[in-house]
């Protein structure tokens, strides 16, 4: 049948002994962390470690401008020049020596045996106030108050003199001596001037200084002139600016040859600076410059009454004198061809006789010595026969 009702609760028995401990469970989840503490005070500094390596240096930067240049100070007032001194008197002359005894005359040697006789030629050209007679020597038909011409000898004419002072030999002319030889024209030898000019000296070709070769006494070295449009004079050397200023004392002898007008002045510094002059004068040459540098410097002047040389010319030089014979040979070919183009010489180096005549030159017919020509006015003697 269905269940009765409950019954009251008994009471409660007494409790039993403690049973042993479960095992621990599992740890619950870590907590949240809670705010950090405040923090506490700074301990003290620690020792200080060794330096390192010291690094590559940066590369440098851009130099900054410039700055302006200042002006250049005046140029101080001139002093004037000193008073010359007055020259000294002469001294006395000395009392000249006592000639010595003359020594013994040598015995005379044998006499040499006779040379080929020479031909000897003389004419005359009269004009209504004169008489010009003509001696030639080696040749037949002599253009010269004396032609001498020679195919063996070393020497045609020679002037020789042993007086003190006097000249070997002096010609006076619109050219004063002109001489044609292989190798050598005209030598002179002299105490003062081997070859002197009064008046100008001209030469076709180059002119040569020789200096003997220091270390083969078969050669000799040759140096050429400068050469230039005008009659120039120089000086040159080094000096020292001081406080960015140099004064060179120009020399007496370029002061007394050189015009005051027409002064140049060149100067290198020796350094990276920039140098300058002004108004360059006969008295002194003032430089300026940004550092105290040496520098080299050069002068030019122009010689005094010589200035505005001509440098056009009338040609009375490269004008031959026979026809039918080559002229020039003296010359450098590319040189000689320079009177082929200008029409004074025709293409095998014969005179142009169109030039001749137009020009109005004299052409001479060529004449035989021992059946060779020989060629007026320039006293050689060609190894060809006439064509």
């Amino acid at each position: 049948g269905a269940t009765g009702p409950q019954g009251d609760m008994g009471l409660q028995g007494p409790q039993g002994d403690l049973g042993p401990q479960g095992p621990q469970g599992d740890p619950g989840p870590q907590g949240v962390q809670g705010d950090p503490g405040a923090t506490g005070p700074q301990g003290d500094m620690g020792l200080q470690g060794p330096q390192g390596d010291l690094g590559p240096q940066g590369p440098q930067g851009d130099p900054g401008p410039q700055g302006a240049q200042g002006d250049p100070g005046a140029t101080g007032p001139q002093g004037d020049m000193g008073l010359q001194g007055p020259q000294g008197d002469p001294g006395a002359p000395g009392p000249m020596g006592l000639q010595g005894d003359p020594g013994p005359q040598g015995d005379m040697g044998p006499q040499g045996p006779a040379g080929p006789q020479g031909t000897s030629a003389w004419s005359d050209t009269v004009s209504e106030t004169t008489t010009m007679l003509k001696v030639g020597v080696g040749v037949e038909v002599p253009v010269a108050v004396i032609d001498a011409t020679s195919t063996t000898a070393t020497k045609i004419i020679q002037g020789l003199s042993t007086k003190p002072g006097s000249i070997g030999v002096h010609g006076q002319g619109a050219t004063g001596v002109d001489g044609d030889g292989g190798p050598y024209g005209v030598i002179g030898t002299g105490s003062a001037y081997g070859v002197y000019a009064s008046g100008n000296l001209g030469a076709a070709g180059m002119k040569f200084f020789l200096h003997p070769h220091p270390e083969d006494p078969a050669k000799a070295i040759r140096f050429v002139c400068l050469e230039g449009n005008e009659s120039g004079t120089y000086f040159r050397g080094t000096s020292q600016l001081e406080n960015g200023v140099a004064r060179i004392r120009v020399p007496d002898d370029f002061r007394m040859v050189s015009d005051a007008d027409g002064l140049t002045v060149q100067l290198t510094p020796r350094g990276p600076v920039l140098l300058w002059t002004e108004c360059p004068n006969l008295n002194e040459i003032v430089v300026h410059g940004e550092l105290d540098v040496e520098f080299d410097y050069m002068v030019n002047g122009v010689r005094r009454g010589f200035a505005g040389v001509e440098t056009t010319t009338d040609n009375t030089v490269f004008r031959p004198t026979m026809r039918d014979v080559p002229w020039g040979e003296q010359f450098t070919p590319a040189f000689r061809q320079l009177l082929v183009e200008n029409g004074v010489l025709n293409a095998d180096f014969t005179p142009n006789e169109v030039t001749a005549a137009r020009l109005g030159w004299k052409l001479e017919d060529a004449t035989r010595v021992d059946g060779k020509i020989n060629r007026l006015y320039s006293g050689v003697v060609h190894d060809q026969a006439k064509p």
